[in-house]
């Protein structure tokens, strides 16, 4: 949230491959991933709002590198 508007943030699975390598394709795998990830996923999303403001944002394996 950013005050009162809620921004909406998705996370490719693609991008959490690339956030920890190695990890297997199965949904349970992502899962896990995402949960190990959150902090990194957060600072991400934290850059990506910063730089445009927008109110949803699809987070891509290119917003990782």
């Amino acid at each position: 949230y950013d005050g009162m508007c809620q921004i909406s943030f998705f996370v490719h699975a693609d991008a959490i491959s690339t956030a920890l390598p190695g990890t297997a394709t199965a949904e349970a795998t992502y899962l896990a991933a995402f949960d190990s990830a959150v902090g990194p996923i957060h600072d991400v999303a934290r850059n990506a709002y910063a730089r445009t403001g927008k109110s949803m944002y699809v987070l891509t394996a290119a917003d990782f590198r």
